[in-house]
């Protein structure tokens, strides 16, 4: 893990050895280019009108993906949006992936990870659990419940606007992923959801289950004998007395 923030002084540590500053105990640098090694993922977080900047160092140096916790973005209006179009067209001609803008950020609690890429103020406990949310506040929200119950996960995504990464490319993933069984998403919105596990262009269905809710919106449970609910009941119904058998 490496800081980077063009603000630090030139010469290193300021001493003239070249040894890199430390912040928090992380070595920092000016520039991505300056850390010398190969960098995979990158947590921007600057004013947006900095973001292009900060793209264009890391896909001039290999940095595979982004999560952009920067706001200003399609929530802010016209403006924003077409910014967002730029932020994800610069992204794309350097083969960079985006999570974000105005993300709440990732966290994946693997052993070989260890990651906690958010604002979140502590680490969840490691389970089998995999958690898409869009809003931050639900987000946050949904974490300390979790941890309230002793529910521990494999990985935590917030994605804010969802420019680039969504729900369904993680669905994707945590479908392959043998360290998660249960999906939690909070979405505001499903963009393309053929592309879903379970749709018909989709992989067959695992023994693995998930669960989706858009704000505003109650599941109607269906009645345990097997009759449509009434939510759901249409003139075609069948007639159903309620009780079992």
């Amino acid at each position: 893990m490496y800081a980077v923030n063009a603000a630090l002084p030139e010469a290193g540590d300021g001493e003239g050895d070249g040894s890199p500053v430390e912040l928090d105990g992380v070595p920092a640098y000016r520039s991505v280019g300056a850390v010398g090694e190969p960098v995979d993922l990158a947590i921007v977080a600057v004013p947006a009108e900095r973001v292009p900047e900060a793209v264009a160092d890391c896909g001039a140096h290999g940095v595979r993906g982004l999560v952009v916790l920067s706001a200003g973005y399609a929530e802010s209006g016209p403006d924003g949006r077409e910014r967002q179009r730029r932020l994800v067209r610069q992204a794309r001609s350097y083969g960079m992936r985006i999570i974000g803008p105005n993300a709440f950020g990732i966290i994946n609690t693997a052993d070989d990870v260890r990651l906690n890429a958010s604002l979140a103020p502590q680490t969840p406990a490691a389970g089998r659990i995999g958690l898409f949310t869009q809003s931050g506040a639900i987000g946050i929200a949904l974490l300390a419940g979790l941890h309230r119950r002793g529910a521990g996960l494999s990985s935590f995504i917030s994605a804010g606007n969802r420019a680039d990464v969504s729900g369904n490319d993680f669905l994707q993933h945590w479908y392959d992923d043998p360290g998660t069984d249960v999906v939690l998403l909070y979405l505001e919105s499903i963009g393309n959801p053929g592309s879903s596990p379970g749709s018909p262009a989709a992989p067959p269905p695992s023994s693995r289950s998930s669960s989706s809710r858009a704000p505003g919106t109650a599941a109607a449970p269906r009645p345990a004998t097997g009759c449509p609910s009434p939510a759901s009941r249409t003139p075609r119904s069948p007639r159903c007395s309620g009780r079992p058998g």
